[in-house]
């Protein structure tokens, strides 16, 4: 479903936040008519002052994992568009610790925000999308689903669920108009990363060099002019990811090498973002 982008509808579920915004804006250069949604109103509204004055985006606070308000808000976006052509979702949270030291709460929480927000977006506008007989359902990932992630295994077990539904959901519309893309980048500079550099077990992350949230962003222009299944941002680690995937025992072997390169780039990372007030104040913090 390659298509022009002016004049399309599209949602950013998370728009505030760090990839969000980028997305957001990127779109707001192509000319879409954009839906800024997020739990927090404030950002959302800040997020729409930094787009060109010829866009007014439309502002719609909700929780993305309660399914009732989602449907409300797709409801909403319907009535002032006539349609919705692109959803997006970048939203997500990351908790660090050690799989046995996670609470419930944690655990649940975790499933909730990366997992069954996902399905609850899909749940509200895919009857829109097959109603108009087309659409593009993006979701942005991570590289997690595909490579282990120690000290993280529940965020990994989140990521890899989310890529599981999206590439079965991609098949099972295969035919209906409607497209599934998954956008499944490595370590992205963030707030959300920043607060996982506090935690040195998880340096394993650090490996990798951290992407840009404006490549993301690229990738998900070229997800809805192209409409893959799948794209691995940088595209050059997605044949190691998917070599870790078909030989598990691959990381095992890799894994000192890993941990010196991580170990480096957790450095390098720190170095590059933080002051040490702000890492003295976040290294206290488990996310």
């Amino acid at each position: 479903m390659a298509h022009e982008l002016k004049g399309q509808t599209g949602m950013v579920m998370g728009a505030s936040g760090c990839i969000g915004s980028a997305v957001t804006r990127l779109l707001a250069s192509e000319g879409m008519d954009l839906v800024l949604a997020g739990r927090s109103h404030a950002p959302l509204v800040r997020c729409g002052e930094t787009l060109p004055p010829s866009v007014q985006p439309l502002i719609c606070q909700v929780d993305a994992s309660d399914p009732n308000a989602i449907r409300e808000v797709v409801r909403d976006v319907i009535g002032q568009f006539g349609r919705l052509d692109v959803y997006i979702h970048c939203a997500g949270s990351f908790t660090a610790a050690p799989a046995d030291a996670l609470h419930a709460r944690e655990i649940e929480c975790l499933m909730r925000e990366n997992v069954h927000a996902v399905l609850h977006a899909a749940t509200a506008v895919l009857p829109i999308f097959r109603q108009q007989k087309g659409g593009h359902f993006i979701v942005v990932g991570s590289l997690a689903a595909l490579i282990p992630m120690p000290f993280a295994a529940a965020y990994a077990a989140a990521k890899a669920a989310v890529r599981a539904f999206c590439l079965s959901l991609a098949e099972e519309l295969r035919d209906s108009g409607v497209v599934v893309s998954l956008i499944t980048p490595g370590p992205v500079r963030s707030p959300m990363l920043t607060r996982e550099s506090a935690e040195e077990q998880c340096c394993a992350t650090f490996a990798l060099l951290p992407c840009s949230p404006e490549q993301v962003a690229g990738a998900v222009r070229h997800a809805l002019l192209t409409a893959p299944r799948e794209i691995i941002v940088p595209r050059w680690t997605g044949p190691f990811a998917r070599l870790f995937l078909a030989w598990p025992a691959l990381e095992a072997l890799l894994h000192p090498l890993i941990r010196i390169a991580g170990l480096r780039g957790l450095r390098r990372y720190r170095r590059s973002v933080l002051t040490q007030p702000l890492f003295d104040q976040l290294s206290g913090v488990r996310s």
